[in-house]
């Protein structure tokens, strides 16, 4: 085991996910030779066992003042800087206030107060509808929207940005900056040339970051931090989150979202791309890791208990934006999912209602699709008759069945209630014309 010291007791320090104790002899070697000259920020390499209650008994202790790639964090912390400052003025920097302060809000609740005068974190959300997550090494931590549409409680999000805040409290960007130069950007660089998916229409976001050349970005949304940092990140992200009060039981199903979405080990989306432990293994994992350390209920102080209604309907704006990315992207059975979502919190939202209209009428193997496209559309229209899409929608509709009287009735009430630059506009007045 081995990682940046967090914290140091009279006869124990803190490593990766552990309270590590010298066992009796053990063999000191590095800057300190005794646990009472070890110094938070120490790197240590630890070999032992684990004993109970989740203490580790080391055998042998390694310390160093500096942590391997240390000359490079200064340069990265910049980088990243700048390169989280492009994003947040990019075109896919998704705004909403509330969305993103309550995103902050957590966040900032599962980073330790040490770290925090270290790094100045700050919390993004990118319109992207792909499950993903990123950290920068300046402190700048990101999430798709597409991730926080599927999460379904407080306590989950609090994982994943706790894994996310990992990658900067660890130095992982600096712990394998060299590694980067001669892997990851040749590797992008082969991808363009033989037109993989790292920069196609799936991935809008990866896409932008290359045409602006943010590369930390690219390396961090792409290609993660390799096996052991990620698998480090999600052992320590769940101490972070349980240290904040935070209930780890829900943490585990983050995995089965992913499963559910994509299967086990998508290359293409993936909040942890690359050379990574599947999903299955790394659920086990973070059962194992609650069975070590966590499973006294008495020993838990829980202060944020689990809480699915609150998140859901904090995330509703963004569940039914991301929804749309969804559709865009054809992905219909997934915007099908988040405009149900939304509807069980607004059962009369005229967008979640007219979309699922849209997605009923495209699918091509229901026989009732055009009925129930068309009870949709209606329903959007009486829970709000000034909602513009509902009426160019089912002016199509109707006039795809031969009903052109009220077809050209809901069409014109369309163009009446559209905004005057609506780009669709001039075909909708093209529709109306051949009825």
């Amino acid at each position: 085991m081995q990682g940046i010291v967090e914290r140091v007791q009279a006869d124990r320090f803190l490593v990766d996910s552990s309270w590590v104790v010298p066992a009796s002899g053990a063999l000191f070697t590095g800057k300190a030779r005794q646990v009472g000259r070890i110094k938070t920020g120490y790197w240590a390499e630890v070999d032992g066992k684990w004993r109970e209650g989740g203490i580790f008994r080391a055998d042998r202790i390694k310390t160093d003042e500096d942590y391997p790639g240390h000359t490079f964090q200064g340069q990265l912390k910049s980088q990243g800087l700048q390169e989280a400052d492009k994003i947040g003025k990019g075109k896919q920097a998704y705004t909403h206030p509330e969305v993103v302060a309550y995103v902050s809000n957590i966040g900032m609740s599962v980073v330790p107060e040490w770290a925090k005068s270290q790094f100045k974190f700050q919390f993004g959300v990118i319109r992207d509808p792909t499950l993903n997550a990123f950290a920068l090494p300046d402190g700048s931590i990101f999430v798709h929207t597409g991730l926080l549409a599927r999460v379904e409680n407080d306590s989950q999000l609090a994982a994943i940005l706790g894994h996310e805040a990992t990658h900067v409290t660890q130095r992982h960007g600096a712990r394998g900056y060299k590694k980067q130069l001669t892997t990851f950007l040749p590797a992008m660089i082969g991808a363009e040339i033989v037109g993989t998916a790292v920069g196609d229409d799936k991935n809008s976001f990866v896409k932008a970051a290359t045409a602006l050349g943010l590369n930390l970005t690219l390396s961090a949304a792409v290609n993660g931090y390799g096996r052991s940092q990620e698998d480090q990140a999600d052992r320590v992200g769940m101490r972070y989150m349980v240290e904040a009060g935070y209930d780890p039981t829900p943490a585990p199903r983050v995995w089965d979202i992913f499963n559910e979405t994509y299967g086990d080990q998508s290359k293409v989306e993936n909040f942890f791309y690359g050379n990574h432990s599947t999903n299955a293994a790394r659920k086990k994992n973070q059962q194992e890791e609650i069975r070590r350390h966590y499973s006294d209920p008495a020993a838990l102080k829980i202060t944020r208990p689990v809480n699915e209604e609150g998140y859901q309907k904090a995330m509703l704006p963004l569940t039914r934006d991301n929804s749309m990315l969804d559709f865009e992207a054809k992905r219909y059975p997934l915007a099908k999912a988040g405009f149900e979502r939304v509807l069980r919190h607004l059962p009369e939202d005229p967008a979640s209602l007219t979309y699922l209209g849209r997605i009923a009428r495209l699918s091509s193997d229901q026989p009732g699709r055009f009925p129930e496209a068309e009870e949709r559309f209606r329903k959007a229209i009486q829970s709000d008759p000034r909602y513009p899409d509902a009426h160019r929608e089912l002016g199509r509709l109707l006039a795809s069945q031969k009903k052109r009287s009220e077809a050209k009735a809901q069409l014109k009430q369309y163009l009446d209630l559209a905004p005057v630059d609506a780009p669709d506009r001039r075909d909708v007045r093209a529709e109306l014309a051949k009825l």
